[in-house]
């Protein structure tokens, strides 16, 4: 199994052990930027690719493919990061 295939199992299996307002909640916040909730929301929650993201996100949002990739990243970073510290 290749390494991306294996961090989206994992992302997976890490966000299916709490219920989806536990996870809005945190996204609430640890992420402070509304749009860039919205997109790690869609990506986490919702099980959305970064394309679908994308187009969704450039109806209220002029972002890019990458931007989107980007702060879609930099959101769960800052995400995951608060989590560990708080050993969740």
């Amino acid at each position: 199994m290749g390494g991306r295939i294996m961090r989206r199992k994992a992302e997976h299996d890490l966000v299916n052990c709490h219920s989806r307002d536990w996870w809005e909640n945190q996204i609430l916040q640890w992420v402070h930027n509304e749009v860039d909730r919205e997109m790690l929301r869609m990506q986490l929650l919702d099980g959305y690719t970064l394309y679908e993201i994308t187009a969704e996100i450039q109806k209220i949002k002029n972002l890019e493919y990458d931007q989107v990739k980007k702060r879609t990243a930099k959101a769960k970073t800052q995400l995951f990061s608060h989590l560990a510290r708080q050993g969740e």
